[in-house]
């Protein structure tokens, strides 16, 4: 047994990188969804530093426990992370939230909201409302990036914007043909004629 613990220190350099980088990305794998390439590599280089370092059956085996050890306590951290600690709070995990899935019909409530296009919109892009930012459609008009834009309706997940300048035209054509100064004529005085 004391051997088993003695070739540790005789361990040539490469075969203790090839260890020391094999379980480093053994353990970023643990923070990525899914069995990807830091995997993959890790466990390549784990086995190439295990067959350069070991000279006997029984090291090989020993040099497995040691780094089955270190991964099960680097994965118990892990989990630990990602129930209360730092990863817990990463958009890597998905968290359940007490009031449930918000669906898209809550964006109803930014119409009205003026913003600024991120994008430029050829119809489409983005836009910045109260510091959220949303994708926008115009309603076919090309609008530059940093324009003034207002929402007009949602359509499901689709938010149809405007330029803001345009829609205050809109409101102040409706204000001035409803007062009573209007030179335009309305329907009714047109009726009232013939």
């Amino acid at each position: 047994m004391p051997e088993l613990f003695a070739f540790l220190g005789t361990m040539s350099w490469l075969a203790a990188v090839l260890l020391i980088v094999g379980i480093a990305l053994m353990i970023v794998e643990m923070f990525i969804p899914g069995f990807g390439v830091p995997g993959i590599l890790g466990l390549l280089f784990i086995v190439a530093g295990i067959v350069i370092a070991a000279e006997s059956l029984a090291q090989a085996l020993f040099l497995v426990l040691v780094i089955l050890v270190v991964l099960s306590v680097a994965l118990f951290i892990a989990l630990r992370s990602g129930n209360k600690g730092l990863l817990s709070r990463s958009p890597l995990v998905n968290r359940h939230h007490e009031s449930g899935y918000e669906a898209a019909a809550t964006q109803k409530d930014w119409v009205g909201n003026v913003g600024t296009a991120l994008t430029t919109l050829r119809p489409a892009g983005a836009g910045e409302f109260d510091g959220a930012r949303l994708d926008v459609v115009s309603e076919g008009e090309f609008i530059q990036s940093g324009a003034s834009i207002v929402i007009t309706r949602v359509e499901g997940v689709r938010v149809v914007v405007v330029p803001w300048v345009a829609s205050e035209l809109v409101d102040d054509a409706e204000a001035v043909m409803e007062s009573e100064d209007c030179p335009i004529p309305s329907v009714e005085d047109v009726e009232s004629i013939d």
